[in-house]
């Protein structure tokens, strides 16, 4: 976990070691907001990527063919999410 005042961030990895695939948790202490980010692997080529952004705006995506990516949970992954969780769940109290 990294503390850089009002901002706890912590980046896990998906056990399938890609660099695609990761999690950053952002804890804002301020607001006590708790965000989590996937970073989705950027596939397709650059004017693929420009048609399904303007798909997405205007609402013609089909779901099936959405930008989701798969994330899975190691038992480290488990631990340093349950230690962020508490964290936040520390600064609501």
């Amino acid at each position: 976990m990294k503390d850089s005042g009002v901002f706890l961030h912590e980046f896990i990895p998906c056990d399938c070691q890609s660099r695609e695939h990761l999690i950053e948790l952002v804890l804002d202490k301020e607001y006590k907001e708790l965000s989590l980010s996937i970073h989705l692997a950027p596939w397709g080529s650059f004017f693929t990527r420009i048609g399904r952004a303007i798909r997405y705006i205007f609402n013609c995506y089909k779901p099936t063919h959405g930008c989701w990516d798969s994330f899975i949970f190691n038992s480290e992954g488990i631990e340093e999410l349950k230690k962020f969780i508490d964290e936040y769940e520390n600064l609501k109290k």
